[in-house]
């Protein structure tokens, strides 16, 4: 965050814009001065008896009307542009999310994610309108403006211009002042919502142990805390608002006192006084405004300057980007993963070439499942090389991601249509007849031909809810259909009753040929159908078994003993 304010991230406007904004400012600015003209020549008029006011007061309105039309224009050029902004920076938000995986997510906070994912981009999205708009037209009205009460009355741009440096002091002091307040307000809101999100994962817990409602004054605590926050940061905002709106009426009542005072004497006009009189409060109105929308758009400041760190470092990463043509080998040397002090993964070494059937085996809290996490590029290990075609790279910053196809145990489905579920992870556009083969492949065309829209049946959160099996199918279609090269599976049928689970088998048998295929699983029936298993005991490879001959092996036969309630074989 400081690194991020010391270069002074700037919000990418486009020249074009620019431009535009200028150019409907000084034409706003063109139609302030004419409103006020006019409609200080039809009150002088009246003034003095003379109704003949038709053509200024046309004039007035018709200054009114393009000034309201000039100022509509920039909202809404500048909305086009936010919201363009908008989709761009939640892409590239999502694209980071997927590539660092887990890991990042752990690290970063899942509640912090999502907010900025949500609700931040929405605050940057009103922070660009606040910020590009009205910081031209906060320059260029004021000096229009002044120009106008100069040429009209000299002494009394002084006097308005000698309020400038005070209210400027005032902008600045309570500014800075309101923006280390948000700064704390923001991180407050952070810890926030990634302390909710974990309420919300350990909510069933908490009630299963009974102590739900003794959890609820800590979330109390934290509420009251955040609400005091807020409130010393709005009384900031409030302030600064009060300051500049007490030093601008000071300004005018200063202004219109002389003025009085010049007329009762019989120095000055009424039309170039009034005139005056009618055009100081536009000529403060940009600045006032443009404080309060500092204010309003400070949380869209901070949460930018957040979003640009977090993609910026993928950006940093992608500059030693390494781009595999073909997978022809991946290999482990000294591998070690440590989680908060707990040595996980220890002194691997393996090699999985192109082609293989690699199995891991191993007791529940083994490490399987953390080692799949590496194998598919979620997660980062802290010491030791991965070499990937002899090159040592890292995972996650590879096209290794686009090179898998991962089925974890429990599939995601997504909110949406089972054609969609399908054909998420490619790019490629499919046919429908190529669809429904994938579909009858791996099971689910009887399924589908029973629902009333079919492929465009709406599945997941809020719609039709699927099977266990059912699910696994998807995860095997979308498999199917992105035709990649390597296949890592975690646990993928052990949820499931055996009937299922075969039936599953033969659908991932079908998926296996031709590809390299990483499984990690208790089912020990898989080792049929594999080349190697890696068996891991502790967080260490134990024994790397040919399974070729594994049968005749005594290795197999002790490690079926040794396995008794962690492993069985289903026939």
């Amino acid at each position: 965050m400081k690194e991020a304010r010391k270069k002074k991230i700037k919000l990418p406007v486009k020249k074009n814009l620019n431009i535009l904004l200028i150019l409907l400012s000084i034409l706003e600015a063109v139609c302030i001065i004419m409103q006020t003209a006019f409609l200080a020549k039809v009150i002088v008029s009246l003034f003095y008896g003379d109704y003949n006011i038709f053509k200024n007061s046309i004039f007035f309105f018709l200054g009114y009307l393009f000034k309201t039309i000039f100022l509509h224009l920039q909202q809404y050029v500048t909305e086009l542009e936010s919201v363009k902004l908008e989709k761009k920076l939640r892409r590239e938000l999502i694209d980071v999310y997927l590539v660092n995986g887990t890991d990042f997510s752990s690290k970063q906070g899942t509640g912090k994610l999502v907010t900025l994912l949500i609700e931040g981009i929405g605050q940057v999205k009103n922070f660009f309108e606040l910020n590009v708009s009205k910081k031209m037209r906060s320059v260029i009205i004021p000096v229009f403006t002044s120009f106008f009460i100069f040429y009209t009355d000299k002494v009394s741009a002084i006097m308005i211009f000698s309020f400038i440096p005070v209210i400027v002091i005032f902008m600045i002091l309570l500014g800075v002042t309101a923006k280390e307040m948000a700064d704390r307000q923001y991180k407050k809101y952070r810890m926030l919502s990634n302390n909710f999100i974990d309420t919300i994962r350990g909510i069933e817990s908490l009630k299963f142990l009974g102590i739900s409602k003794k959890y609820l004054p800590i979330m109390e605590n934290k509420n009251r805390e955040y609400r005091r926050s807020t409130m010393n940061t709005l009384k900031y905002a409030f302030l600064n608002s009060f300051a500049l709106d007490i030093l601008t009426t000071l300004a005018i009542a200063f202004l219109a006192v002389r003025l009085g005072i010049l007329l009762l004497d019989g120095e000055t006009y009424l039309l170039p006084s009034l005139t005056v009189l009618l055009i100081a409060p536009e000529f403060f109105l940009p600045m006032k405004q443009a404080a309060t929308d500092y204010h309003a758009s400070l949380n869209g400041q901070i949460a930018y300057e957040e979003i640009c760190r977090i993609i910026n470092s993928k950006k940093q990463l992608e500059k030693e980007y390494v781009k595999i043509d073909k997978f022809n080998k991946i290999e482990f040397k000294n591998v070690d993963l440590i989680k908060e002090e707990n040595k996980i993964l220890s002194n691997l070494n393996f090699t999985v070439k192109s082609g293989d059937k690699l199995c891991l085996i191993g007791h529940s809290g083994s490490g399987k499942s953390s080692l799949i996490s590496i194998l598919s590029g979620l997660s980062s290990f802290n010491s030791g090389n991965i070499l990937l075609n002899d090159k040592d790279i890292d995972l996650k910053n590879s096209n290794w991601l686009n090179k898998i196809s991962y089925i974890p145990q429990f599939p995601y489905i997504f909110p949406d249509t089972i054609k969609n579920n399908i054909l998420f992870y490619t790019k490629e556009k499919i046919s429908e007849n190529k669809l429904l083969e994938i579909c009858n492949i791996v099971g689910l065309q009887e399924f589908i031909e029973n629902l009333e829209d079919g492929l465009e049946t709406y599945i997941g959160e809020g719609g039709l809810e699927l099977s266990g099996g059912q699910s696994q199918r998807i995860a095997i279609a979308r498999a199917l259909i992105s035709n990649r090269e390597v296949v890592v599976l975690d646990e993928p049928t052990s949820h499931l009753d055996i009937e299922t689970e075969f039936e599953i088998k033969e659908k991932l048998l079908e998926l296996f040929k031709g590809r390299t295929v990483i499984i990690a699983t208790h089912r020990l029936h898989w080792l049929n159908n594999m080349d190697y298993a890696l068996h891991i005991d502790k967080g260490n490879i134990k024994k790397i078994i040919n399974l070729n001959d594994y049968k005749n092996s005594s290795y197999y036969k002790e490690l079926k003993l040794s396995l008794t309630g962690g492993f069985y074989e289903s026939k």
